[in-house]
């Protein structure tokens, strides 16, 4: 027997979706002022990242890092770019 009864194969499936209702302006208003910004990516590091990741580098290697050290990059190939333009000059 069906989950929802004998004649649920027979039933209309009726249900109040998402997109039936209008967004709230303040949740509109959000989206238009973020997508004035050119990245999408992880754009947002809270303090407590920089300290989780300095904790982890002190507890798994005994490197002492201040977190004014650290550079925020979008993903690997940005962070090796960078790395590289700060240790080498063109040509």
């Amino acid at each position: 027997e069906p989950i929802f009864g004998p004649k649920a194969a027979e039933s209309i499936p009726m249900w109040v979706a998402d997109m039936d209702l209008p967004c709230a302006p303040e949740i509109v208003a959000a989206l238009r002022r973020r997508t004035e910004h050119p990245t999408f990516g992880y754009t947002y590091q809270p303090m407590q990242i920089w300290e989780a990741v300095r904790n982890w580098l002190l507890q798994q290697h005994n490197w002492e890092v201040d977190v004014d050290a650290f550079v925020f990059a979008p993903g690997v190939v940005t962070a090796f770019a960078a790395a590289l333009w700060a240790v080498t000059e063109p040509g």
